[in-house]
């Protein structure tokens, strides 16, 4: 057996011995390949933390929390955060050009 082999087979058993335990969900980070595999096993998956990279701004007063938050993680010299966000938060970050990636998916086992 090699090793991709092993990986998905022991992803497909965690995920059946989680689901028989009676979670919901379970959050987990994932690779492409395996994102595929699991959605390919009729899972359902969504993004739950997003890795947001950091940069100043200038005109502090008129900007939302999180651009604030931002800001100050940057100015304390963290080159990311980790965070959930909401539909609207990333439509605001994709407006002022943050990058921010999915670090985290929820997997709904019903």
């Amino acid at each position: 057996m090699k090793k991709d082999q092993y990986e998905k087979s022991r992803t497909k058993y965690n995920l059946k011995k989680s689901a028989s335990k009676g979670l919901g969900y379970v959050i987990w980070s994932l690779s492409k390949p395996m994102l595929e595999y699991i959605k390919d096993l009729g899972y359902e998956i969504e993004p739950a933390i997003y890795s947001i990279r950091t940069k100043t701004f200038k005109n502090l007063k008129d900007k939302k929390a999180l651009i604030k938050e931002i800001h100050f993680a940057c100015k304390s010299n963290k080159k990311t955060i980790g965070k959930r966000l909401s539909k609207k938060e990333l439509k605001l970050l994709e407006t002022n050009n943050i990058k921010c990636t999915v670090q985290k998916y929820i997997i709904y086992l019903n």
